[in-house]
């Protein structure tokens, strides 16, 4: 309990990353990797990369999310007034403002782009920043554990780690050749206040003393219906959503002023990163949701949110001045994890699998932080052996290295390639589109109007529910975005969408592939390659579909299905939410799709 002791209860004093700079500096002299703990609002990731600058050709800073990835690379050359794109840039997925004469990198935490920059630059002048290690997504595991490896086989590399609440002593003994270096302290204290209720409630209490205020919610749906109740009860705020689907412009407006208090209402995206300085009050729901693999079902599941997560959150006000916190959550802090669950032990580790073999490893070799367990791998290997992405001996397939060059998951990226024409050097242009829908949120149009979009005649080879959302995103591509919306679906949503649209067709390209000029025919056999393995039959009494592996639950086609085949693939999805009676989990069956006779 010592450890949660210091998390919950340690005594803020004043002191920046800056006053530090000497002894990381001195660290990185003397050890492949250092590591600096430093609490929210020291300045980790602005402050400690550029004083790399002075040791460094090159920087790298890594960032769990694009968003962070690009604003932060924005304000620190704002900062040292240089242009984007000149000496400081940024590279995501989806966008960059990167040159030649670039020496401090931020981007986002995939391996492809690390590998190519340690290899393209000299080592000994290039040093890679992990910032928010804390958050251990699939991406940073990896990350972790391709550097240990190439520490374990000489290769010259510097590595800095930066986190406010990260287990430091362990990480350091994982590297062996690791200093941890404490930046204790932040410049203002923060308040408790006890609260009853839900979180909106707590919003318009602090809204009506005039405080700016952040709130934490689980997800896009909980932030409308939190702006909907704080602006119902009739306070003067601005209100303003935040989360990973928007843009940079409506992002931008989270750090303006105005004229009355801000509510700004937000996913775990605000936890960590991005600093909105004039936050007087954080309202915490103290719930995250995240992605879950159980019993072969990836699902969404909302959880209370772990000590080292309530201090990130915590530490988001009291940057400029004295804050509050308001913890709305019921669980006691006692019953409290200390650490989240890290992704590689609870989430599909299908990917990670595939990448580590393109890359020349077996994953029970390779020393994670967080080693996964056995059958956890094996289960992975048999889902990449059964959808043709690693052969029976267990080795990677050439089908498999080139999936493992596609952005997306496994099952997607194989019915993509299920549809390229391997002679003329063509994939399906209907096929990318549907390999980027696959496990996105469903688009649809909520409106007998946008419906009416969908038009044209369409030949479908097959039967399956996921015509319906290539033919939605066909029709979509033809609305202005502005009038989007009107028509129920989501702007910001369906712009990331066409951004991974692009983002594919350009990895494809790598692969001496280019796409099919547009065309209407839809093929049920690429749906099919890619959930082979997923078999579902009809019940007699119920009408729900069942899997062929026994002991399965029942689960229930989306609304707006027309699937009436007996024998279906299909992709089981779970879906937690919280009410008043307590959790409740809706079991879907997705893209339905009949298996050929």
């Amino acid at each position: 309990m010592e450890a949660l002791a210091k998390i919950v209860t340690s005594t803020p004093t004043f002191s920046t990353v800056e006053q530090h700079r000497d002894d990381i500096l001195e660290a990185l002299k003397a050890h492949n990797v250092v590591i600096v703990v430093a609490p929210t609002g020291t300045g980790k990731s602005t402050k400690i990369p550029v004083m790399l600058l002075d040791m460094f050709e090159l920087v790298v800073v890594t960032e769990p999310r694009r968003v962070a990835a690009e604003s932060l690379a924005r304000h620190v050359a704002f900062e040292m007034k240089a242009e984007i794109g000149g000496l400081v840039g940024f590279q995501t997925g989806y966008s960059e403002r990167v040159s030649s004469d670039t020496r401090l990198l931020y981007c986002t935490d995939g391996i492809e782009v690390l590998r190519q920059l340690h290899h393209a630059k000299n080592p000994t002048e290039t040093v890679f920043v992990i910032d928010e290690a804390h958050e251990w997504n699939l991406n940073l595991e990896l990350l972790i554990a391709w550097f240990k490896r190439q520490l374990s086989e000489g290769t010259q590399i510097k590595i800095v780690i930066l986190s406010a609440t990260i287990e430091a002593d362990q990480l350091a003994e994982f590297f062996g050749d690791a200093e941890v270096i404490n930046c204790e302290g932040k410049p203002f204290p923060v308040q408790e206040i006890e609260h009853t209720g839900h979180a909106a409630g707590a919003a318009v209490r602090m809204l009506k003393r005039g405080h700016n205020v952040l709130v934490f919610v689980p997800g896009k749906e909980e932030i409308r219906r939190t702006i909907q109740s704080v602006e119902r009860s009739g306070v003067s705020a601005k209100c303003l959503p935040f989360h990973a689907d928007l843009n940079a412009d409506d992002i931008g407006w989270i750090f303006e002023s105005f004229d009355e208090p801000k509510c700004i209402v937000a996913t775990t995206i605000a936890q960590t990163s991005l600093t909105i300085p004039d936050i007087d009050a954080v309202v915490d729901s103290g719930l995250q949701r995240g992605q879950e693999y159980k019993n072969g079902v990836n699902g969404l599941y909302t959880r209370p949110v772990a000590l080292a997560e309530r201090e990130q959150r915590r530490g988001r006000a009291g940057r400029t001045k004295s804050g509050f916190y308001i913890d709305c959550s019921d669980v006691p802090l006692p019953e409290r994890a200390l650490f989240s669950t890290p992704s590689i032990i609870k989430e599909d580790i299908s990917g990670v699998v595939l990448h580590v073999l393109s890359a020349g490893y077996e994953p029970e070799e390779l020393a994670f932080f967080h080693p996964p367990a056995l059958d956890h791998i094996r289960e992975a290997r048999e889902v990449l052996k059964r959808i043709g992405l690693v052969d029976a001996q267990d080795r990677i397939t050439e089908l498999g290295r080139k999936a493992a060059l596609l952005p997306m998951q496994p099952r997607a990226a194989r019915m993509l390639l299920e549809a390229v024409d391997w002679q003329n050097k063509t994939a399906d242009y209907n096929a990318i589109t549907l390999s980027v829908l696959f496990g996105s949120r469903q688009i649809e149009f909520k409106t007998e109007e946008g419906r009416e979009f969908i038009t044209g005649e369409y030949v479908e080879l097959g039967d399956s529910d996921a015509f319906k959302d290539i033919k939605t995103f066909d029709a979509a591509c033809l609305i202005p975005s502005h009038k989007l919306s009107e028509y129920g679906i989501d702007p910001t949503t369906f712009k990331r969408l066409e951004e991974q649209r692009a983002l594919v067709v350009e990895r494809l390209a790598r692969l001496g592939l280019t796409q099919t000029r547009p065309h209407r025919t839809l093929q049920a056999k690429w749906i099919v390659a890619g959930l082979s393995d997923c078999v579902f039959n009809r019940s007699q009494v119920s009408s729900d579909y069942i899997s062929d592996v026994p002991g399965s639950t029942p689960r229930k086609l989306p609304v707006g299905s027309t699937m009436e085949a007996e024998r279906v693939v299909g992709l089981a999805w779970n879906y937690e939410r919280h009410t008043d009676l307590g959790p409740i989990v809706k079991r879907t069956l997705w893209w339905a799709t009949a298996i050929p006779k």
